[in-house]
């Protein structure tokens, strides 16, 4: 299943997606896209951070800025084959990226 969630910046997409990504599996892959490169942006970063290690779900983070493909290669090798077919991924953000 593949599920796009838009929205206006800052409305909530991040929170309403890792909820969402929560219900479907047991876990999860956040693919962080964004481009730390001022103090605002490393802040968000932050936040949306504590907001994932704060939830009961478990979440590992990898921060693919430029190769995305790349990114799916890995995830796709990482669930291939395996019986928990339940790994959520939640690219964060596609504007970003």
């Amino acid at each position: 299943m593949r599920v796009l969630i838009t929205g206006a910046a800052r409305s909530g997409k991040s929170t309403f997606a890792e909820a969402y990504a929560a219900r479907l599996g047991n876990s999860g892959i956040y693919a962080a896209t964004a481009r730390l490169l001022d103090d605002e942006m490393r802040e968000r970063a932050a936040l949306h951070r504590q907001r994932r290690q704060a939830s009961d779900f478990p979440w590992e983070t990898w921060e693919e800025p430029y190769d995305l493909a790349d990114l799916l290669l890995r995830y796709s090798r990482q669930v291939d084959g395996s019986t928990d077919d339940s790994v959520v991924l939640l690219i964060d953000c596609l504007t970003m990226w």
